[in-house]
Parts: C-alpha cells; sequence; structure tokens
C-alpha cells in the first residue's frame, strides 16, 4: 500500500498516482460507524487509515438539531419568535 503510494502506477509511460485511504470499525453497525472513521481519515491528508471511535458518532447531536429546527420553524409560523432580516 505505502509502495504505491509513494510510487503510483505506470500503465503505457503514464504513471497513475493512487491515495488510498481505510476507515476500520468493530463497532455495529458496521457500514455507518465504518463510514465515520473512513471520513475521519479523509481529513487528514498525511493518514492512510482511522479506527472508529465513540467521538466521531454525532448522530446525538444532529438528532438535537433536528427538533430544535422544528420548535424554531412551529414558532415562526405562528408567530411566536421575533426576529428581524437586516
Amino acid at each position: 500500500m505505502q509502495y504505491y503510494q509513494n510510487h503510483g502506477i505506470e500503465y503505457r509511460d503514464t504513471v497513475i498516482d493512487i491515495t488510498l485511504v481505510a476507515g476500520i470499525t468493530q463497532t455495529k453497525p458496521y457500514l455507518e460507524t465504518a463510514d465515520l472513521a473512513l471520513k475521519d481519515a479523509k481529513k487528514d491528508k498525511n493518514s492512510a487509515m482511522a479506527i472508529y471511535r465513540s467521538e466521531l458518532d454525532n448522530s446525538k447531536t444532529i438528532k438535537k438539531n433536528f427538533e430544535s429546527l422544528k420548535i424554531l420553524k412551529y414558532g415562526i409560523a405562528n408567530e411566536r419568535v421575533n426576529y428581524s432580516i437586516n
């Protein structure tokens, strides 16, 4: 893996650069947690892999944000929120 990242693959007098990145997990659901690890690995251009850890799971934050947005939309629709657009 490291060899191809440093040298690429030569095909018909053309060098093709290869970038390999992996997300690794042992936590269910495997596909979702591996994807979170992969996204974390892609953030660091010098990293070829990342292992899933619970800090990467932001689903609770996203759910809370959607619930807050729903409350805010309700308040605006029912004129219970004062706001101004400048």
